[in-house]
């Protein structure tokens, strides 16, 4: 979309019937434009998110409370290997989409 410079953001408002108008045509849509786009398209982007937030499970409580459970009684162990590995594997899945 490319939007220039040459428009007028000036509004005159009737604040006693609650309306509107722009002052310039340009800013008015006809019907007939209207009437053509009630239709919503998604781009190709949106429609990958949608199917990945159809796919995501949430998170599991069990899994929150074990790690809660090692987290209080001091023996989780941070991985720095592991975390390393996955960061890598998303930046590789990100670059494939």
């Amino acid at each position: 979309m490319k939007i220039e410079g040459n428009y007028n953001n000036d509004i005159k408002v009737d604040l006693n019937n609650n309306q509107f108008s722009p002052s310039n045509s340009a800013h008015t849509v006809k019907n007939t434009q209207a009437e053509a786009t009630n239709g919503v398209t998604l781009s190709t982007t949106a429609k990958k998110i949608l199917a990945n937030e159809k796919n995501d499970r949430g998170f599991d409580v069990n899994k929150v409370n074990q790690l809660k459970s090692l987290i209080v009684d001091g023996k989780y162990r941070v991985s720095p290997e592991k975390i390393a590995g996955g960061m890598f594997d998303e930046i590789k899945a990100q670059r494939k989409l």
